[in-house]
């Protein structure tokens, strides 16, 4: 739905798919260094990510947006957090036996990105109880978007700030 973004779209699936290096997406090309002891591993990431490539199934715009955002943001946290300490999409099992998804977590703290809307934050607050009702030493960052309009972020940033500590989107996708 939006091919200006296509040369953006592979880079991401080719850094998601290899994070080693040895595959690069460049000037519209892959490419792939490897020495002759390395040979049968490359190409076998290689194909992956070849293989990656053609099931791609282009998803509605919204859905790319966000894509893209969390993106930005998993960056963020593994500069901020490093590899070893970032979890992405864990589980947690709340004090009622609900399992629940965040986007990220890293030791105790557990960090979810989220629009400013009255039953999203309703969702977040009763699934931030809730988990931190069975464990008590949980912490909750959620970054909330900013970037459409002040006034939501503000009312739902004060409802959100007595359990969570807020982050503007803004901040960290303009860094």
């Amino acid at each position: 739905p939006q091919p200006e973004k296509t040369e953006n779209i592979i880079s991401r699936l080719v850094r998601n798919t290899h994070t080693n290096g040895l595959i690069r997406f460049e000037k519209h090309r892959i490419w792939c260094k490897a020495g002759v002891q390395d040979l049968e591993f490359a190409i076998g990431h290689y194909l992956n990510v070849l293989g990656r490539l053609t099931s791609y199934e282009a998803k509605p715009s919204t859905d790319q947006e966000l894509e893209e955002i969390l993106s930005e943001i998993e960056t963020f946290l593994l500069y901020k957090f490093g590899k070893d300490n970032l979890i992405l999409k864990p589980k947690v099992i709340g004090h009622t036996g609900t399992s629940y998804d965040f986007n990220y977590q890293s030791g105790s703290k557990f960090i979810d990105y989220a629009k400013p809307e009255a039953e999203k934050t309703g969702k977040l607050l009763r699934k931030m109880f809730d988990v931190q009702n069975l464990q008590n030493d949980a912490e909750f960052q959620i970054i909330l978007e900013d970037r459409v309009n002040k006034d939501h972020f503000k009312r739902e940033a004060e409802i959100l700030g007595n359990i969570a500590s807020i982050m503007p989107a803004s901040s960290i996708l303009s860094s």
